[in-house]
């Protein structure tokens, strides 16, 4: 059960991630004075945010959580602080990549997504315990 549990935390945390970009284009939209468009134009972002995200949790999440594993770390800051900071890697390594010249917004959105993720993770990883 808890190995179960574990793959659909793997499967299902990550997608906050996208989730995480369309509130905070919302709120841009709306702090704009702007009505939100239509959520087709949106889609290829978060498709493209949810592509982005999971050969991160292969490299960097599936380690961190061996890592919090084997030192019986179970803290909700810990694990948000893990998300914050493989979110951060990610944004760099995939700005690098992708030629990007937007590093900052880039960066905090994939912060906060991989603070979200990772919290979301561990409450999936600690439901029913």
């Amino acid at each position: 059960m808890r190995v179960a549990r574990a793959a659909v935390a793997f499967l299902v945390a990550p997608l906050a991630t996208p989730l995480v970009l369309l509130v905070s284009l919302m709120i841009g939209t709306l702090v704009a004075g702007d009505t939100p468009g239509p959520l087709d134009r949106l889609s290829p972002y978060l498709v493209l945010f949810a592509v982005l995200t999971y050969p991160s949790v292969l490299l960097l999440g599936i380690p961190a959580f061996l890592l919090f594993q084997r030192y019986g770390c179970q803290s909700i800051i810990a694990y948000a602080i893990g998300g914050a900071s493989i979110g951060l890697i990610t944004a760099i390594a995939w700005t690098a990549i992708l030629k990007v010249d937007a590093m900052p917004a880039f960066s905090a959105l994939f912060v906060l997504a991989g603070s979200v993720s990772a919290v979301l993770f561990r409450i999936i990883i600690k439901a029913g315990t």
